[in-house]
């Protein structure tokens, strides 16, 4: 991703783009991309070229920026300066109150296993191994983060885990019933939800027409979406509702 960015900038450069507009540029890239585009973008304005960096986090913000317009309910609601304001002084005026940057939360307590993935891999659309060896359990009462760019399996690891993938090794059990290979509807019946989300940034990592997701719906309709005919997405098998 940081190579077509960077590919990006330079089709810009070459329509002697004099301002450039960047919105959310690092929502997809890895800490090394991240710096590599900071000191482009540093090196552009020292050229003359003017940049509007569009981000909601903080840091960077304050890490590269000039100056900072601070937007709420489509109103400047704030202007200042990497050496005038700070993280909080940006979250205050980011949501119109005071905002605390560090969570207070109690010790998870949490019960059984229900889902446990032991030494899974799973093979991209390419044939290539994409998830190599990955073991982890969830248990009742428990949140489990999985970070990392995309592209680096997080995909292949919930399309293998929600039957949507065939998986090359290892197992997975849910609810103490193992479960590998199952196709998408009989772990749908079986309690496992896969709930596919956009990007911080709104734009999509990857293409969700594929699974059967309507892209542009509003939330209230997209929930009460009967199907109208017999389909079949991945394993997962929709009535007639004709």
């Amino acid at each position: 991703m940081g190579v077509q960015q960077r590919v990006e900038i330079l089709k810009a450069l070459y329509r002697d783009a004099r301002c450039l507009i960047l919105d959310e540029p690092t929502a997809v890239l890895t800490p090394p991309e991240i710096d590599e585009l900071m000191a482009i973008i540093r090196q552009l304005a020292e050229g003359g070229r003017s940049v509007v960096f569009i981000s909601h986090k903080l840091r960077e913000a304050l890490a590269i920026a000039d100056e900072i317009t601070v937007l709420r309910d489509g109103k400047v609601v704030g202007n200042t300066t990497p050496g005038e304001s700070d993280e909080q002084a940006l979250a205050t005026m980011m949501v119109g109150r005071d905002v605390k940057l560090v969570v207070d939360k109690a010790p998870a307590e949490p019960g059984e296993d229900v889902l446990v993935v032991d030494h899974l891999a799973v093979d991209d659309d390419r044939g290539q191994r994409a998830v190599d060896g990955v073991s982890f359990d969830v248990r009742a009462g428990e949140i489990v983060a999985l970070a990392g760019v995309q592209g680096n399996g997080q995909t292949e690891l919930i399309e293998a885990i929600t039957g949507l993938r065939q998986v090359a090794g290892g197992r997975v059990r849910l609810d103490d019933r193992d479960v590998t290979g199952h196709g998408a509807h009989e772990l749908f019946r079986a309690g496992a939800r896969s709930a596919l989300a956009a990007s911080s940034s709104g734009d999509f990592s990857f293409d969700y027409t594929q699974f059967g997701i309507q892209p542009i719906c509003r939330f209230g309709k997209t929930i009460c979406v009967e199907p109208t005919v017999k389909v079949s997405v991945r394993g997962l098998k929709l009535r007639d509702k004709s």
